[in-house]
């Protein structure tokens, strides 16, 4: 992938966006996100490897996680942490033909509300069953919650 995505992904409409709402502070949610998707890549859902790292800038880095998945699904994650505003952009691109196009792209922003951090994912790629996308984003979400929950209660413990 050597860092360019110069893809389908700026020609493409959204279908539809899911949102949520977290009350939790962005660091905490951030924290989350990182350990959450430390796991995913230790459980393993095919072959997972990074396949680029960059530094944007003093702001921002960027790295793209490659997902060789069972029947040869290949799909790439290129993730975005901006650290002014506080925001995390995960856009999921996938083969479609000879080109890779962008199907999801989800962000988590702190919505100016103290303690308030909103969750959206935006499809852009037409999918069969939308009922199972809703619950797939309904179990993300929850297990999102709960590693907020195992941040704030770490930081608790480590407090003194």
């Amino acid at each position: 992938m050597n860092g360019k995505h110069n893809d389908k992904q700026n020609e493409t409409k959204e279908v539809y966006q899911l949102n949520h709402v977290f009350n939790n502070t962005f660091s905490d949610v951030a924290t989350a996100f990182w350990r959450k998707y430390y796991k995913n890549i230790e459980m393993g859902m095919g072959v997972v490897t990074i396949a680029h790292v960059r530094q944007d800038d003093d702001n921002k880095f960027t790295f793209v996680r490659r997902l060789d998945g069972d029947g040869g699904k290949e799909e790439y994650k290129v993730i975005s942490y901006e650290r002014q505003p506080n925001k995390i952009v995960i856009n999921t691109l996938v083969r479609q033909e000879n080109a890779r196009v962008l199907a999801e792209r989800g962000e988590y922003f702190a919505t100016g509300k103290p303690g308030e951090v909103n969750y959206r994912l935006s499809v852009f790629k037409e999918i069969k069953n939308k009922l199972i996308r809703c619950l797939a984003f309904d179990w993300g979400v929850s297990r999102m919650e709960d590693a907020i929950s195992t941040v704030t209660k770490n930081r608790r413990l480590m407090s003194p």
